[in-house]
């Protein structure tokens, strides 16, 4: 499994659409380096990636229930629906190309920032011979194929 790029939208720390991560990809310089401050997302990419493939976080993750950016949620009027959401692109031995998005949409409840889950959601696609996405339906089976949970 070779990870070509990464998008958040309003997850966690990263609020609104973020720059597209651009994994290395070459047989030169195949490492990714991600460096930053105490408090900067770090951890945020990390949980990113777990909760997109596998629907789980890390140890260090305070809060899991809390994945929609807060000033996402300040900013919208009661009643309104909140989007977040991990897309991750991925190639599998070096030849299928793959791209997973899964989403949690939430709605403002009241003025003091409340919210409640209104919709979850997963799309696994692969890209056949002829370039056109096509959904596959096993997202679990097919994601654990490739690169197991444990």
């Amino acid at each position: 499994m070779r990870l070509l790029s990464l998008e958040l939208y309003n997850f966690r720390p990263f609020y609104g659409l973020s720059e597209t991560i651009q994994f290395a990809q070459s047989d030169q310089r195949n490492v990714t380096v991600i460096i930053g401050n105490n408090g900067c997302g770090k951890t945020a990419l990390l949980n990113a990636l777990t909760w997109v493939l596998y629907e789980k976080f890390s140890d260090a993750l305070a809060a899991p229930e809390h994945l929609v950016n807060r000033r996402a949620i300040r900013e919208a009027s009661i009643g309104d629906p909140v989007q977040c959401w991990v897309q991750l692109n991925f190639e599998h031995h070096g030849r299928r190309k793959y791209r997973i998005k899964r989403v949690r949409e939430v709605k403002k409840t009241d003025g003091e920032g409340n919210y409640e889950i209104t919709n979850e959601s997963v799309l696994l696609e692969s890209a056949g011979e002829d370039g056109r996405w096509q959904k596959i339906e096993e997202v679990k089976a097919t994601i654990n194929r490739i690169l197991p949970e444990d």
